[in-house]
């Protein structure tokens, strides 16, 4: 089923499968985030976030990383405007 309406918490796990992705999951974050959202995501570190993170600092949100033992937590987060 498709997903509507937005969301002011978004997690993912293990998303970012292709180096510069092309895109797919910031515009699914950007359609669905809500002003003031925040989107957690967890990496498995593959080195796939920079292309992800460009999109979505673009779009407003900040990074924070959090290393967890191999794997990284993601936090994105944007302003309510």
């Amino acid at each position: 089923p498709a997903v509507e309406g937005g969301f002011d918490l978004i997690m993912g796990s293990d998303v970012l499968y292709e180096r510069d992705e092309p895109g797919h999951l910031s515009a699914f974050v950007l359609r669905h985030a809500r002003p003031g959202a925040e989107v957690l995501i967890v990496d498995p570190d593959r080195g796939n976030r920079p292309a992800f993170t460009r999109r979505m600092q673009a779009a407003g949100f900040t990074l924070v990383q959090t290393r967890l033992g191999g794997a990284r937590l993601l936090r994105y987060r944007r302003d309510a405007a």
